[in-house]
Formats: C-alpha cells, structure tokens, sequence
C-alpha cells in the first residue's frame, strides 16, 4: 500500500490537506481523507514521519506535523507563502519566489527562524537543493542557482549562470554530481557536472517543447532510483517526457491525462508514478517499466482541488 498527501492552492474550495492510499495490486486508489489546518500548502516535505507543508492563515509560515504522536507545530513569520519547502533531520528550508528568499527554521520547539537568506526582491526563489554542506537555490528571474554554505553561516559562495531568458526552476542531483535542471521559461533541460565546492560548467541537453508562440510550461523533474530516467512535465501542453541519460534523449512524450500537471513523484519500489495537477483537479497514475522507462497510463483517479504537490510517506531523495 502506497501512503501519500496531496497539497494544493488555497480556495473557497480547498483548505485542506489530501491523505490518500494507493493499492498497488489493484492498481486504485483506496482512501482519500481531507486533513484541516493546513490551508495554502502548496508543498510538502516528508522526512522520518515528520510532514512539513508551506502554510498562510493570517501570515505565510510552516507547518510542522510529528505524524508519529500527532502533534503540530506552526510559524508564521512571512509574508507570502513560500513556493518550496524541504527538510532534513535538523532544518526546514523555504524559497519564496516573490520575497526573493530562503528561510531556515530548527526543528525544536515554535520551529525558530534561525536565518533568513536575502537574495533579491522577486528573484523568483523556486526551490532549495541540499547537497552536503551547501545549498542550491534556481532562481527563476534570474537566470542563475545561487550556492550557499551552511558551514559559513550560509553565506553565498557562487552563481550558477544560466543562459537569459531560461528560467531554471527545479533540479535533481546523482549520486556522482551531476546536476539536472528544467528551465521554465525556455523549456530546456540543462546539465552541470558540479565539483566538491558545487562549481560546474552549464550545458543545455534537450530543448524540451519547440512552439513558435513558446509559453513557460517546464514543471516538475525527478529521477529513478537507478538514476538512468529523468521524467518532466510540460503544463501548457500537458505532458510527461521520460529522458534517457544513457542514450542523451527524449524516449517517450505521453498526455498526463489532464490539465496542468505541476508536480509528480515516482513511487519507492519505482514501479508507478503520479502526476497532479492544478486545473484538472486531480492525480493520474502510469505504471514504469523499470528497464525501459516506459509509462503506461492506469485508470486510477483521485479528486484534489487545485492540486500542486504530492509526497508520499517515504524518505525523500
């Protein structure tokens, strides 16, 4: 049984948390619980049985919640919600994409902001990336990853320059340090070897969807346990691309069978994976093939109003 929570805009008529089960011998879904409290939680972060979620009631914060004992615990110290949130065992970081800043809150009591990051105002902060002793932060209006250093007080240490005009939004890492990155606004899929002090040399490796009246669609991108699949999805033309890293190229584009999809996740045994997304009002599941990267498209479909993002109750990668 896969165990997850969906997380999405706020709106009259979404103010809640999706718990859901997955039957994978079935291949449907079995439970889809609404959790209060958790209103405008458009990311989630699980990490050994704590949920954290991005948060607004009368202002922007986290959310903490010890599923082990049922307890929550709550900050409210910004002003807009923030677009991303992860966590490690000791820290939870935030990306404010209109702030232009990332926020570290410790993991005690009240969840104290022990840092905020000031990177510049509508800097377009869309994710945090923990590797080792650092951070990597795409900021989408700039062009750019900035590369902070937990060990010097999260100083910034370099800029990762993207082409102008690209929009780097989300990135996943391999174990050797490869760095993969889909730009929003080129809808390009980039790559960067980094070295031991997170420097590297940009290279563009797909163009990911060709239109003559080109709109911002690169979302989400994630990658196999195996780590020889990359899957991305495009929201204006509402697909799913599985890229070969061996071969270097696009081996299936497939409809993700509805509107908007901003956010998928692979499950653990690697066997499925589920997009959600945000117009259609839902989650669609492909089954994979583990040695082709091939999806197939199920029948199972869960209702979440407005979803953006969807974790499941395993650790992140």
């Amino acid at each position: 049984m896969i165990k997850g929570y969906a997380g999405s805009y706020a709106s009259e008529q979404s103010q809640c948390l999706i718990q859901f089960c997955f039957d994978e011998t079935t291949k449907q879904f079995t439970q889809r619980k609404e959790l209060p409290g958790f209103e405008d939680a458009k990311y989630l972060s699980y990490v050994n049985k704590k949920l954290a979620a991005v948060c607004r009631r009368n202002a922007a914060g986290i959310t903490l919640w010890d599923i082990s004992c049922d307890k929550t615990m709550t900050h409210l110290s910004e002003t807009k919600t923030s677009c991303f949130i992860t966590q490690d065992d000791s820290y939870i970081y935030t990306a404010n994409y209109h702030e232009g800043t990332i926020s570290v809150y410790k993991k005690v009591q009240d969840l104290p902001l022990i840092k905020r990051i000031y990177i510049q105002e509508a800097a377009g902060c869309h994710q945090v990336l923990l590797q080792e002793n650092y951070l990597l932060v795409p900021c989408l209006l700039l062009d750019a990853i900035y590369v902070f250093d937990r060990r010097k007080d999260f100083a910034c240490v370099h800029i990762l320059p993207f082409p102008a005009h690209s929009g780097p939004r989300h990135g996943v890492f391999t174990k050797n340090k490869y760095l993969y990155v889909v730009s929003e606004l080129s809808n390009e899929l980039f790559m960067c070897h980094m070295n031991e002090k997170m420097q590297g040399n940009v290279q563009v490796v797909q163009k990911l969807w060709d239109s003559q009246n080109q709109k911002a669609a690169a979302a989400a991108i994630r990658i196999d346990a195996q780590e020889k699949f990359l899957y991305i999805t495009l929201r204006e033309v509402n697909q799913i691309i599985v890229f070969d890293r061996k071969a270097k190229r696009i081996v299936q584009r497939l409809s993700t069978l509805g509107d908007h999809p901003r956010d998928m996740q692979l499950s653990k045994d690697g066997r499925f994976v589920f997009v959600i997304h945000r117009f259609s009002h839902d989650i669609r599941v492909f089954e994979r093939d583990e040695k082709s990267g091939l999806l197939q498209p199920l029948r199972a479909k869960l209702h979440v109003q407005e979803g953006v993002c969807i974790v499941f109750e395993q650790e992140e990668s």
